[in-house]
């Protein structure tokens, strides 16, 4: 077995609000192994990006706080070091790509000057040696002639373009995690596979680990080894990717699935199947199962009592009553 780079155990991070506490990130757990890609999916306002942001620390206080939990990162919990140690991992071993990259980087500065600043700062080269590592970083991310294009702006650059800048940023320093938080989004089909690509890519030849967050499964299927998916700040199904696409077992995943669409001539005017009803409200989350509001198999213990993971088979995590009969009758 591959040897454990991070791992989650058992995080909350709450948001403390004049209307109530919102529990972002509630109880989840997971691990993500040297040299590996870990997908986290779900809908907007799951958790993904709060699971992100809490392991670099980078919640908002007020209102923002982790109230418990571990993130061991090689061996070290982050959570017990002082904020000038969490900086000095934060970009040095853990990088993060976020998915806004036009707010991502200085309008004013060129890419150049922008990556050139994170290479002296996080490697200690000086000004010459950094901005070859510059031109040698966007060469290897496939940005075309990156001799010319470090004078370039922001806005001079394409969406896919910036978007391999901040790849490139990001694996700088070579770092033993990258955090890619939505790094397709805005992007067309082509060029969304050739992000996905790039970032394989660099995987096999960096051996960095990747945590992959998005909404879409679709987009993990070529990419990731392992899948989280995630709801209503709590972790439901946690799986190798062959496991959630040919044996999924939470509802959710099922459904998600199922709201993929299809290539194959029958469906092509069938309609796509959505997952009826909305997310619970953050501050008023519903008793048992969040899910089950909008689950068609829920029973009535799904709304009273709140369901553990249990283990559906060997690495294959599933939070669900209805699974856990299921295994209880075998």
């Amino acid at each position: 077995m591959a040897e454990t780079l991070l791992s989650i155990e058992d995080l909350k991070t709450y948001f403390y609000t004049k209307s109530g506490v919102v529990k972002a990130v509630d109880g989840v757990s997971f691990s993500i192994e040297k040299g590996k890609t870990l997908g986290v999916v779900g809908e907007s306002g799951s958790g993904k990006s709060i699971t992100a942001m809490s392991i670099l620390q980078l919640i908002q206080s007020p209102p923002g706080r982790i109230v418990s939990g571990r993130i061991m990162f090689d061996g070290v919990n982050l959570l017990e070091l002082s904020p000038k140690e969490i900086r000095k991992i934060r970009g040095n071993e853990i990088s993060m790509i976020f998915q806004d990259t036009m707010t991502s980087l200085n309008p004013v500065l060129t890419v150049g000057e922008q990556l050139s600043e994170v290479i002296m700062l996080h490697r200690k080269l000086d000004k010459k040696d950094a901005q070859a590592k510059t031109v040698e970083m966007l060469g290897l991310v496939g940005l075309p002639d990156p001799g010319k294009r470090v004078k370039s702006y922001p806005h001079e650059l394409s969406g896919g373009m910036r978007q391999k800048v901040m790849i490139a940023m990001a694996l700088s320093c070579n770092p033993k995690l990258l955090i890619a938080d939505e790094p397709t989004t805005a992007l067309d089909v082509t060029m969304q596979a050739q992000i996905l690509e790039l970032m394989n890519d660099l995987k096999e030849k960096l051996n960095t680990s990747i945590m992959m967050i998005t909404h879409d499964l679709g987009i993990i299927a070529g990419i990731c080894d392992y899948v989280v998916i995630m709801y209503a700040g709590k972790l439901v199904e946690y799986a190798g990717i062959e496991d959630v696409f040919k044996s999924p077992q939470h509802p959710y995943t099922l459904g998600l699935l199922a709201s993929l669409p299809k290539i194959e001539e029958e469906h092509s005017e069938s309609r796509l199947k959505a997952i009826e009803g909305f997310p619970p409200d953050p501050r008023n989350m519903p008793f048992g199962c969040s899910f089950a509001p909008r689950c068609r198999k829920a029973v009535e213990r799904c709304f009273r009592e709140q369901p553990v993971s249990r283990e559906f088979n060997e690495r294959h995590l599933v939070s669900c009553h209805l699974v856990a009969s299921k295994l209880n009758r075998g």
